[in-house]
């Protein structure tokens, strides 16, 4: 079975080949949008505790924030919004690390 394309989503269990293919509307898409957006504000609060906390510095959560938002406009600005948060396949996290939370001062 062929990958879903732009507008296209197989639901919650992404690479599952029997899950039945669902083409999101506008108002779907906007509405995750909307859901995306708040998940954004919580990770940046997420962020905020490890700064205070001493885990990661101010520099390393503002470079994550503003990686994962201009990620999430590309994605509204050209309607893939509904494929974000799927991954890319087992590993990929693995091969191709970002920035690393600082290591706290002892």
């Amino acid at each position: 079975m062929a990958a879903p394309g732009p507008g296209g989503f197989r639901g919650p269990c992404g690479d599952n080949p029997t899950a039945q293919r669902v083409n999101l509307t506008d108002s779907q898409k906007a509405d995750l949008a909307k859901i995306a957006y708040k998940m954004l504000d919580l990770k940046k609060q997420q962020f905020q505790v490890y700064v205070k906390a001493g885990a990661m510095t101010q520099e390393v959560a503002d470079a994550r924030m503003t990686l994962m938002k201009d990620r999430l406009d590309k994605a509204v600005k050209d309607g893939t919004i509904d494929r974000m948060g799927m991954g890319m396949g087992r590993g990929y996290h693995h091969s191709k690390p970002g920035p690393q939370p600082a290591t706290p001062n002892k």
